[in-house]
């Protein structure tokens, strides 16, 4: 054997201990995924079908928003769908900060509340920007009734945007800005009975110009609960769309289905019935007119009794 096929005692120590190039082929450790708890005292308001139809609604309307900011303010705008939240009206309004500007909002049908918030950097930018400034932000301080007025430009354009794509879906969808809330802590009556409720916040960054910032759209349970049907193509009272029966059928249409003629019945005693033999006949009495006609167990169909050339056949009515 040449020496250039015997370890050293270095290198035999080296792979006793482990190599780094060893190390590289070693199995690795099964990584778990993060386990969520459900709280089944909220359970969430959408099903992942109704999620990604309003995820590819909010992206349209995203990209169809910018463009419109971007010829109101001459300037680069870009607006980015950063996704949906479900938390309770109550902790959604706790999270708002001081400077932050928000807006009481009404939804039809149903004359329902909804917010609006935008950060307070980018409100002050937008508000410099609409009195024709370059969209300098001043230090953080909450806008005032003057400033929150002037805002009122750039909600109602925005939410002019957002309600197209609902009104595609919803007949007669509107959604309005009624009045600015000055204090998050201390909520409008129009959101009394609400408070607990769940609510669909959807997030938006929005940079104009080089002023970055986000905007946030949370409409509650109670107001957008009736419209989860829509989402998928369905009616607006949440129900369900009706089943793709050309699916459904591509994949049942082979299965047979028993189907008979329920002509009439009669009740004969048990010991009558331990005496029957083949060939006896039980008279039926007068027959069903018209027959019922089962399929898979079920009735189905009213049929009149008949016959084509040689074979009884029935006629359903």
């Amino acid at each position: 054997m040449s020496s250039e096929k015997i370890l050293s005692r270095e290198e035999m120590d080296a792979l006793l201990a482990g190599s780094p190039a060893d190390t590289e082929h070693r199995p690795q450790e099964r990584v778990r995924g993060v386990v969520k708890p459900y709280d089944f005292r909220r359970p969430r308001l959408f099903t992942s079908e109704h999620l990604r139809t309003l995820e590819r609604m909010h992206g349209e309307f995203a990209e169809e928003a910018g463009a419109d900011l971007a010829v109101q303010f001459a300037v680069p705008v870009k607006v980015v769908f950063s996704g949906f939240a479900e938390p309770s009206v109550q902790e959604h309004l706790g999270a708002q900060a001081a400077d932050n500007a928000l807006f009481l909002c009404t939804v039809d049908p149903g004359n329902a509340p909804a917010l609006l918030d935008v950060a307070g950097d980018l409100a002050r930018a937008l508000v410099d920007r609409l009195l024709g400034g370059e969209g300098a932000a001043p230090a953080a301080r909450a806008l005032t009734e003057v400033e929150l007025g002037i805002l009122g430009v750039f909600v109602d354009r925005w939410l002019a945007k957002y309600r197209t794509p609902w009104a595609l879906r919803i007949p007669g969808f509107t959604m309005k800005a009624v009045s600015a809330v000055r204090d998050p802590q201390r909520p409008p009556k129009a959101l009394a009975g609400y408070l607990e409720g769940l609510c669909l916040r959807a997030g938006f960054e929005v940079k104009v110009g080089t002023q970055v910032g986000s905007v946030s759209v949370c409409m509650l349970q109670q107001g957008i609960k009736p419209f989860i049907g829509a989402f998928c193509g369905g009616g607006v009272q949440g129900t369900e769309p009706p089943p793709d029966r050309s699916v459904t059928l591509d994949h049942v249409g082979e299965v047979p289905l028993p189907v008979c003629a329920y002509l009439g019945n009669v009740h004969i005693r048990v010991d009558d019935f331990m005496r029957l033999q083949r060939g006896d006949v039980i008279a039926l009495g007068d027959l069903e007119n018209p027959a019922r006609v089962m399929v898979g167990g079920a009735a189905r169909f009213h049929a009149r009794l008949g016959r084509v050339k040689e074979r009884l056949a029935v006629q359903l009515t």
